[in-house]
């Protein structure tokens, strides 16, 4: 939980999430949740689905989760993503959160797809893509034009 970002109304830490919605607006959103302690887990719920999506583009350039220190630009996204999350629990998402939060994905797309870099960020493998096995053993080869399954 919390990999790129934690919710604290306190405002003891970190809080990007506020840039996004105030700590009353999210308590009015949450407002089917009576204990305020609940509500913080709700919220950590929220980021920790937020925090998945990041990873699921990242995943496919980067090693994830991200170690520390987290880009501030991960945890922008992550705060974006989890405020739509939020307010879709309440009558609708406000206009220009959705487009905060379609921004941010567009960001994770190119990100994903090698359009941007993210400094810092450890890459995954590079993976072999020659789409056959060429082993040996004594002379003898096994190619996939000669291998057969009897």
């Amino acid at each position: 939980m919390g990999n790129y970002l934690t919710y604290d109304p306190l405002g003891t830490g970190v809080n990007e999430l506020l840039a996004y919605a105030s700590s009353d607006v999210i308590s009015s959103i949450l407002s089917d949740i009576p204990v305020a302690a609940d509500k913080v887990t709700r919220v950590n719920e929220e980021i920790d689905a937020s925090e998945s999506e990041v990873d699921s583009y990242l995943g496919a350039k980067y090693s994830v989760p991200l170690t520390a220190p987290i880009p501030d630009l991960i945890r922008d996204i992550t705060a974006a993503l989890t405020a739509e999350r939020l307010y879709q629990r309440s009558s609708g998402v406000p206009d220009y959160i959705a487009e905060r939060a379609a921004v941010k994905r567009r960001i994770l797309r190119d990100l994903s797809s090698g359009v941007s870099v993210l400094p810092g960020a450890a890459p995954i493998p590079a993976t072999s893509t020659s789409g056959y096995l060429l082993t040996s053993s004594e002379g003898i080869i096994i190619t996939r034009d000669n291998l057969t399954f009897e």
